[in-house]
């Protein structure tokens, strides 16, 4: 990943003689959070929706809510990669 940003940073200094350091990283990190958000947030959705449901009958831990309803409270903290800083409890997608 650092190699990855390392060329692409030396590359775009070489083709282009007016060059911002900061503008290259705040694209470099906009670019990486659009790209990872959108396919976590569809994923983030799935789990709220259809969890309750999958967990029913056989030799499956049963999942009595708890876990979905603070998830459903939650899932700003996952969406801003932040949810590792509150209690474990509360939060979602372990």
């Amino acid at each position: 990943s650092g190699l990855l940003a390392a060329f692409t940073y030396f590359i775009s200094k070489t083709e282009n003689a007016q060059f911002s350091i900061v503008n290259f990283f705040m694209n470099h990190y906009v670019h990486y959070y659009l790209r990872y958000t959108s396919l976590y947030a569809i994923i983030l959705l799935i789990y709220i929706t259809l969890s309750p449901y999958m967990a029913q009958g056989g030799p499956v831990y049963p999942i009595d809510g708890i876990e979905t309803s603070s998830c459903r409270h939650n899932w700003w903290r996952n969406l801003l990669y932040i949810n590792n800083f509150f209690d474990m409890r509360d939060g979602c997608m372990p």
